[in-house]
């Protein structure tokens, strides 16, 4: 889920409009939650982004201050 808060232009400093992701990652055979998954996301012009899932295989990564994200998953 992307959750943007946008302000008009020129009105406010770029981590304003800074927007939220979050997730759940899961098996996709059993569909049960997946811990200890790393969640990297990376955009133009920031460094990239990690996270873990925790126990409920959930994540959430905020201060994307870009339109287009990429998110990677890896898991051991």
């Amino acid at each position: 889920i992307f959750s943007p808060r946008m302000k008009p232009a020129n009105t406010s400093s770029p981590e304003d409009n800074a927007a939220s992701a979050v997730g759940e990652v899961v098996d996709s055979t059993t569909n049960l939650p997946l811990a200890g998954v790393q969640v990297v996301a990376t955009w133009p012009g920031a460094a990239p982004v990690t996270v873990t899932t925790d126990g409920n295989g959930r994540f959430g990564i905020t201060g994307i201050i870009a339109a287009e994200v990429n998110l990677a998953f890896s898991a051991d």
